[in-house]
């Protein structure tokens, strides 16, 4: 389902931020746009595979994996694998480039999601707000801006076909810290899956996505427990803890603090 916002535009220009086009669940067709496309997109592939070029670059994109449009860069994308399903989000405003560049999204290319489930739900929440009778321009910026938002925490630079082999490692341990989390895995764990040496997988995914492992393998135990304290109100934080990969449920709670700067309890309360 596509949505264009065009007949918005005039109410929506008032704003720092505004949405021009979205589209939830869509099967993608091909596309191919020169430079003359004046705003960004944020896409978030929900089935299937596609292949982007932005620009010179060629990236594929997988379940759980996006990508981002800068206006005036040339840009085309097609699926590889179909149906090839996306949620997507086009907007414009003056506040969009300084915003970007401060959530860590001052780069067009291809991201990998550690949560997957955020952005089909606030893109749903968008097509919902356009198509009611009191349907509101500001409610719809407002949740893109939640979105932005969000994908600062959860969203990691993925390579393009230019790192050969590199990506596909890459790859392997985001797939096997994602299937594994919930257990008291370590280094060693990744580097005997990936037959690879501890020191050479630590440097690699350092090198493409510019954090370490045990940062990664961090913050997607800590997505995994934010989505679990609001699903399971009734689960002690303690219950939560474990089943997210900590065994110290002191620790859990000062390395939760630390991500989101709120206890769990309290979290739960002011979502």
């Amino acid at each position: 389902m596509i949505h264009r916002l065009n007949e918005l535009e005039v109410i929506a220009k008032t704003l720092p931020l505004y949405v021009l086009n979205l589209g939830y669940a869509h099967p993608q067709e091909k596309v191919q746009r020169s430079d003359d496309l004046d705003l960004f997109q944020w896409f978030f592939c929900e089935k299937g595979i596609g292949e982007v070029i932005i620009g010179s670059e060629k990236m594929i994109i997988k379940k759980g994996e996006g990508f981002l449009i800068y206006p005036g860069i040339r840009h085309e994308y097609r699926a590889t694998v179909e149906p090839w399903v996306v949620s997507f989000v086009g907007f414009k405003g003056t506040l969009c480039s300084e915003l970007l560049r401060s959530l860590n999204q001052s780069s067009p290319g291809a991201y990998h999601f550690s949560d997957t489930r955020t952005f089909p739900k606030l893109i749903r929440q968008m097509s919902t707000c356009y198509q009611s009778k009191n349907r509101s321009v500001t409610k719809i910026s407002t949740l893109c801006y939640e979105l932005l938002l969000n994908l600062s925490k959860s969203i990691i630079p993925i390579g393009s076909e230019e790192y050969g082999g590199t990506h596909s490692l890459v790859d392997q341990i985001i797939l096997y810290i994602e299937q594994n989390y919930h257990r008291p895995i370590n280094l060693d764990d990744i580097a005997t899956y990936c037959d690879k040496t501890k020191e050479y997988i630590c440097v690699v995914f350092k090198n493409n996505t510019q954090q370490t492992i045990n940062h990664f393998l961090t913050n997607t135990r800590i997505a995994q427990a934010r989505v679990e304290l609001l699903q399971y109100p009734d689960k002690r934080v303690y219950q939560i803890a474990k089943e997210c990969g900590f065994e110290d449920t002191s620790y859990f709670c000062k390395v939760f603090k630390k991500n989101t700067g709120t206890s769990p309890e309290r979290f739960r309360k002011i979502q």
